[in-house]
């Protein structure tokens, strides 16, 4: 596919930090306008991310930026569980910009025991108070607006994530300090799941309790975006747009 053999090219060829060089090549390249067939969209769409991330260099730059791995991730917008079967995908998810937890829609909680937590109803979860000081706003005077929106399908999604780590490499943001996006859950697709559940159904699998180091906690956030552009389908296709853009 000479496009993709061009954005290489410049990829290589231009000077500044490794996402800076991959927008400016995918801009200097930038994809053809596809046909009315989504058919067609679609599959040019899995080719582009198919090709980006077979140049070793690019997909480190996707991986770090985006937590794109070509082992886990179709582009088709559904996670793949965490026994790498997409067929078994049950749970869409989202691209969300690597916010600070005191944005006004995000609420988090940081739960210690972390392997204590794993049975825990994420519906149920969100009805505790969040353990650190994220959204000033009351989550139990906020939770019916929450529902609403969950059940609204052509409104925008409020999305979970769910990650754990030791607390020494806490960010205070959604993700690590070197993303730029990272993935969360469609919150209607687990509600109703477990905590364990629904990180194994976004591809995350929560290890047993004798694995758990003593500084190892649970962290969880919820993201309750107001405009559409802060929380994009995991397509390729906005992939690549968040780039060229």
């Amino acid at each position: 596919m000479t496009l993709i053999k061009n954005v290489e090219s410049d990829f290589n060829s231009t000077q500044g930090d490794e996402l800076y060089r991959l927008k400016a090549a995918l801009k200097q390249n930038p994809l053809p306008k596809y046909g009315s067939k989504q058919s067609d969209k679609f599959y040019d769409e899995m080719l582009a991310g198919k090709l980006l991330t077979n140049n070793t260099d690019i997909a480190s730059v996707l991986n770090t930026k985006f937590g794109i791995s070509s082992d886990s991730f179709t582009g088709a917008g559904m996670s793949v569980p965490w026994d790498m079967n997409y067929e078994k995908s049950t749970s869409r998810e989202y691209l969300v910009k690597n916010v600070w937890e005191t944005d006004s829609d995000v609420w988090a909680w940081v739960l210690d025991p972390a392997f204590a937590n794993y049975s825990r109803v994420v519906s149920d979860l969100l009805k505790t108070a969040p353990t650190k000081a994220s959204n000033t706003v009351d989550l139990k005077q906020s939770i019916d607006i929450v529902m609403s929106r969950m059940k609204n399908v052509s409104g925008i999604p409020p999305v979970i994530r769910f990650q754990k780590f030791s607390e020494s490499k806490y960010s205070k943001q959604v993700g690590r300090y070197s993303s730029d996006y990272v993935f969360f859950s469609n919150l209607h697709d687990v509600w109703d799941l477990s905590i364990e559940q629904a990180a194994e159904a976004s591809g995350y699998r929560l290890s047993n309790a004798s694995s758990d180091a003593p500084d190892t906690k649970l962290f969880i956030w919820l993201y309750v975006p107001t405009h559409a552009h802060s929380v994009r389908k995991a397509t390729w296709g906005n992939v690549l747009e968040i780039l060229q853009q």
